[in-house]
Parts: C-alpha cells; structure tokens; sequence
C-alpha cells in the first residue's frame, strides 16, 4: 500500500472539515495589490465597505474584525482585479483554472481545521462568532464557525 501521494495540487480550495455542503461561502472583493492564501482569515476594510484583506487584531482600518476565510489562494492586481492560479485543480461554481474576476469566493461559515486556518487568533474567534468541536487553536482544534 503507498505511504505518499502520487498526485499533488497546488491552489486547492479549502474544504471544511464537517458537511462541505452546509457552509456557506459568498463572493467578495479583495484590496489591490494584495496575495492571500487559502485559509487566511479576512476582515472587511472600513474605508471600503465589501472590500476585504487580512485580518490584524492591531490594524484599526477594519481588518482588525475577522469576517470570513479565504477559499483559495489569490492575488489581486493594483485595481482589486482577483486571480486563482492557473493550476487550480478543485473548482466551485464559476471559480475553475485561471479565473479573474472582480471578486473571490470566501467562506462565512463552516467547520475547518485550525491547522488549515491562516492569521487566526483567539480575538479572530470571538470576532467570527466561533466555537471548537474539539482541540484548541494549538492543539488540532476543529472550529465551527456558524
């Protein structure tokens, strides 16, 4: 039996842990000239309302309130337009290979691993109203975020 993949992906998306299909994911634009990973944890920019980039629990520009986790690993160019790799393998709706668009799918609820999750805090938690199913946020925790 083999002990190592014999296929790898780069830019998969995030999957939730539990029930992929009871989380919810919504489109959003992301800040110019920004690259995000997948799992990264985002918060909504108060000079640009819709407009999303990391979260910072020490930024005071409204990314210091997490709001959601990014899908995929993306870039955006210096007018917000957004790009997934060439490469994605795992697609979801009209996100396939090579997409750009305006926006970038990112999800507002589900059930993830920490291990998975990029920037998050115990402030990002309380933010997303979130809970563990089981572990802690260093010690294999499973987080539900309703």
């Amino acid at each position: 039996m083999p002990t190592t993949a014999n296929m790898s992906y780069s830019n998969q998306k995030l999957e939730p842990v539990y029930d992929p299909d009871l989380a919810r994911q919504r489109a959003v634009a992301i800040a110019p000239g920004q690259s995000v990973p997948r799992g990264a944890v985002l918060g909504e920019l108060t000079a640009s309302p819709g407009v999303y980039s990391a979260y910072n629990a020490s930024h005071s520009d409204g990314t210091q309130i997490a709001k959601a986790i990014c899908t995929y690993d993306i870039t955006t160019d210096s007018s917000g337009n957004v790009t997934l790799s060439a490469t994605t393998s795992q697609t979801a709706g009209p996100y396939g290979d090579g997409f750009a668009g305006q926006t970038a799918p990112v999800y507002v609820s589900g059930v993830f691993n920490t291990a998975e999750l990029v920037g998050l805090d115990a402030t990002a938690i309380v933010d997303l109203g979130a809970r563990f199913e089981q572990g802690s946020l260093t010690a294999g925790g499973i987080l539900h975020i309703p």
